[in-house]
């Protein structure tokens, strides 16, 4: 389910499924470590956010792309302002 900005979402929750995706990405956890980390998702829906994020690979690596460049700029402004 997109949120207002059309950024998917975990149904009847606010985790977006990025979140998800990213933590399977970057720590290798299983649906069933995440859900550890996670009790409000059900292994239903972390499976779900999962198969979303395969079928829609290319749209989550763009936005991966948007965030981290979101972050060099943030960064970026940071070191300017206090250099």
């Amino acid at each position: 389910v997109p949120d207002d900005d059309g950024v998917p979402s975990l149904a009847e929750t606010e985790t977006k499924v990025i979140e998800v995706v990213l933590e399977r990405l970057a720590c290798g956890w299983s649906a069933e470590e995440v859900h550890r980390q996670h009790p409000h998702l059900s292994v239903r829906q972390i499976h779900s956010a999962l198969a979303y994020g395969r079928d829609h690979r290319d749209e989550l690596d763009d936005d991966i792309r948007r965030r981290l460049d979101s972050v060099d700029r943030m960064r970026e402004a940071s070191s300017l302002s206090i250099g």
